[in-house]
């Protein structure tokens, strides 16, 4: 996580000075009927004028009319009551999870994260453990560094949106940045770190960008990041308000984009990704720039804005659609569909499985470096997962652990291995299981091998088991940084 080690403090830091979102306490006070009334004639008056499609301007505002001729605002009502109910009075007219009365309390909420711009929205334990007689670590530095994590972390997630950052190699063999959004937010602070997460991820091979919990955001910030992938100036996509002229959204190649442009792109999706997330995935897909896996998207394919209504609550009306500029379609309502279809909870260790295939780098291995190359594999996930049954198999009962770094001299035999992996003492979050596995070489019954880990680099050697191969040293050492 050499990101978080280079910008912890300067997010923190960034976050302090930012500030958070007002909280608003909540009414409890019932609504009259005339309140409710007037609630709803002004923005049946605002759905006649502003919503984009106008046959169904006319569709939803008959049926909000319907509502008060049967009787349904007839009496006095709570806040929240009132908002659900009228919102599912819309949603039975006509679908667009973009329209609907906001309480106070989510309209001020919304005026803070977005002002009044037309936009793509959101949808209305500690102690000592040491390896035995070998290298030691405590649970108090892996809390203390994952503390440091967390806080920088929250400060991605306050200002730019981004729940995780990562350099991912959970083959061995190939490196990936990822990147994880739950909304897209459009500062200056929120482009400088994107810009900062490019920087780091220029020696990745690839990119993922997971957008299975993003919920929407701001265009502009779809477009800054939409950049980074072209070299050249490409129409992504173009957009109308109703009555007006189409706005067509074009990349601007950025001093990074000829490095990126040549990266192969995933975008990770699902049901509840909206709105600007989806318009992200739309444009990068439509201009075969991108490969979309997961499951077809939630379907917000409108332009949102918000308008004030009596007593203090909002609207979300669409006022616009986007769409490809050259078939002229959207993703209203049936959603950008994936180009590989995986389950939500398994897209992204799947399509790590896809890129190790791709890459066709296990191609390149004899019968016998495959071999080897499992056992490595096995060896490190064991490692990480604290499973002393899988290590057990893995190793030979003759195995050496040998770590020397900075004037130590530490060993470990079979068994102290064995308890060194039961008590946890490689154990990290499952996204930081990297490693990188190289220099595979095999003469007879011999095979050695570089294996380079979240902390620590190691030298291996293997012997022949029978059919197979078995660890019998491990010589590490501390790295300079780590991944």
């Amino acid at each position: 996580m050499r990101f978080f080690r280079k910008y912890a403090a300067f997010l923190v830091c960034l976050i302090c000075r930012s500030g958070v979102l007002a909280m608003y306490a909540p009414q409890t006070q019932e609504l009259s009927v005339h309140t409710q009334l007037k609630i709803v004639k002004e923005f049946q008056k605002l759905i006649e004028e502003k919503y984009v499609l106008e046959d169904k301007a006319t569709l939803l505002a008959d049926g909000l009319s319907n509502a008060i001729k049967s009787g349904l605002y007839s009496e006095p009502e709570s806040p929240a009551v009132f908002v659900k109910r009228t919102n599912l009075i819309l949603q039975q007219s006509f679908a667009d999870r973009h329209l609907g009365i906001l309480t106070p309390e989510k309209f001020q909420q919304m005026m803070q994260m977005f002002g009044s711009s037309p936009t793509d929205q959101t949808d209305a334990e500690t102690g000592h453990v040491a390896s035995a007689g070998g290298h030691a670590r405590t649970l108090e530095d892996h809390g203390s560094a994952r503390n440091r994590e967390q806080k920088g972390l929250d400060a991605l997630r306050q200002i730019a949106g981004i729940t995780r950052v990562a350099e991912i190699s959970r083959d061995g063999l190939n490196q990936v940045g990822y990147m994880a959004f739950e909304r897209f937010i459009h500062s200056e602070k929120a482009k400088a770190i994107v810009r900062n997460i490019f920087q780091t991820f220029t020696e990745s091979e690839r990119l993922i960008i997971d957008l299975r919990e993003c919920k929407g955001g701001d265009a502009e910030m779809v477009k800054f990041i939409s950049d980074y992938f072209f070299k050249q100036p490409t129409h992504l996509t173009s957009s109308t308000v109703r009555g007006g002229a189409p706005v067509e959204r074009w990349t601007q190649p950025n001093s990074l984009s000829p490095i990126f442009a040549r990266k192969k792109l995933d975008i990770l999706v699902s049901k509840q990704t909206f709105s600007a997330a989806e318009s992200f995935a739309f444009g990068l897909k439509q201009t075969g720039r991108a490969r979309i896996l997961g499951q077809s998207t939630g379907g917000g394919g409108h332009m949102n804005d918000f308008f004030q209504l009596p007593a203090g609550f909002g609207a979300s009306i669409s006022i616009g659609r986007t769409y490809d500029p050259r078939s002229g379609e959207g993703w209203q309502n049936k959603g950008v569909i994936p180009d590989v279809v995986f389950p939500k909870d398994h897209t992204l260790s799947e399509t790590m499985k896809l890129i190790t295939v791709e890459s066709g780098k296990l191609e390149s291995f004899s019968d016998e470096q495959l071999k080897a190359y499992r056992i490595l594999q096995a060896y490190t996930n064991a490692w990480y997962s604290a499973k002393a049954d899988e290590m057990k198999d893995l190793i030979s009962i003759e195995f050496k652990a040998i770590y020397s770094s900075k004037g130590k001299l530490e060993k470990r035999d079979y068994h102290q291995q064995l308890a060194a992996t039961k008590q946890g003492s490689g154990v990290l979050p499952k996204l930081f299981h990297n490693r990188i596995i190289r220099n595979i070489e095999v003469s007879g019954s011999k095979a050695t091998a570089e294996l380079v880990l979240r902390e620590t680099t190691h030298e291996i050697q293997l012997l022949k088991s029978g059919r197979g191969w078995k660890i019998v040293r491990d010589d590490y050492h501390d790295k300079s940084f780590h991944d």
